[in-house]
């Protein structure tokens, strides 16, 4: 199973999330979509050449990395004020919420080959993507930090190029 249907299974317990069944590209009405964001620093490479031109480096790992992951909620708005959207703001700070609770509850994703210590929104506030009157979809997202143990080694390398 691929990390993405991992942190889809996980999210799907989320109430507001509950229809999280679509990971797509495509902005359809009722779907989410989970895209990869960004990453921490690894490790810290530490290098030098010598006086004799020999590479030196030192890799230290960092004990522990995180991967984020944007979610986006695709829902459609009304126009007329007095109609109810499918998806406020609100319900998207929920999902923020849940996560914090699932969080603070030890209630992780299950990663095959990672150690999951910690589940976040960040920020702790969703965001509004925009929204395309022509389609009636508005688009929310917030930012799923997923922080785990580095199980990269230590390592040291000696290189001379002749």
């Amino acid at each position: 199973m691929s990390k993405f249907q991992e942190i889809a299974d996980w999210l799907s317990h989320c109430p507001q999330l509950a229809s999280l069944w679509n990971i797509s590209a495509e902005p359809v009405n009722g779907a989410n979509v989970i895209l990869p964001f960004g990453t921490s620093q690894r490790r810290n490479i530490e290098d030098f050449i010598d006086v004799t031109g020999m590479y030196n480096a030192d890799i230290t790992p960092i004990p522990s990395v995180y991967e984020e992951y944007q979610i986006n909620c695709y829902r459609e708005f009304a126009e007329n004020q007095n109609e109810l959207n499918a998806l406020s703001v609100d319900d998207v700070q929920a999902i923020c919420d849940w996560i914090i609770e699932q969080d603070e509850k030890e209630n992780l994703p299950k990663l095959t080959g990672k150690t999951v210590i910690a589940a976040e929104p960040f920020p702790f506030v969703p965001q509004v993507r925009g929204a395309d009157p022509e389609s009636r979809l508005i688009v929310y997202y917030l930012t799923l930090r997923i922080t785990y143990l580095n199980t990269s080694r230590r390592r040291s390398i000696q290189h001379y190029e002749e």
